[in-house]
């Protein structure tokens, strides 16, 4: 059931990218982003986002590291249903320094994130169970849920995602996507 990167769709395909084996890796374009509204009142969608389409409940993983250094530097995994209805989760370079960050946008974006204190590849789990959304972090030690928001029913678009708000040039490497579906609906 899951597609290799190869087969997948882009929306915003960045200026370089290439598949090596299971792994992606690609180089963000100028001043690239997802957000709508919230506080910045920006209005961007020209973020590079490589999507599989579903319609069904799933869980999708994906492990991921970035060159991070300027602000706003990002890479991480996006389910979007339209321009107005996404979620995005990953690791974000903010204050000096790695997060892990979601943001969701349901016609206008929120952000959230927590300090990321480990060094390298970070993993993230998103479950969808019809109309919710269970984001998590997972490491050798286990999974913690970061976050757990709604999310419209019917298609959606998953996959890796990467912007660079302030440059060009953000190198990220995206590895072991995984996909299952119909997942066990746990919280705990």
């Amino acid at each position: 059931m899951t597609p290799g990167f190869e087969t997948m769709e882009w929306l915003n395909e960045p200026p370089e990218h290439r598949v090596e084996g299971s792994s992606l890796i690609l180089t963000t374009g100028e001043k690239t982003d997802f957000w709508q509204r919230s506080y910045y009142g920006l209005e961007e969608a020209s973020g590079h986002f490589l999507y599989h389409a579903l319609h069904a409940d799933f869980a999708v993983e994906l492990t991921f590291d970035a060159d991070y250094s300027a602000l706003y530097d990002q890479a991480g995994i996006m389910l979007r249903s339209g321009p107005l209805h996404w979620i995005k989760a990953g690791v974000e370079y903010t204050d000096g320094a790695r997060a892990l960050s979601v943001v969701v946008t349901q016609t206008a974006s929120d952000w959230s994130k927590t300090p990321l204190t480990d060094a390298g590849p970070v993993t993230l789990r998103l479950t969808r169970w019809q109309d919710a959304v269970k984001i998590e972090h997972v490491t050798e030690g286990g999974a913690e849920m970061i976050r757990l928001c709604s999310f419209p029913e019917g298609r959606v678009e998953v996959g890796p995602m990467a912007c660079s708000p302030k440059r060009g040039g953000l190198t990220a490497r995206f590895d072991g996507f995984t996909l299952q579906p119909d997942p066990p609906r746990e919280i705990h």
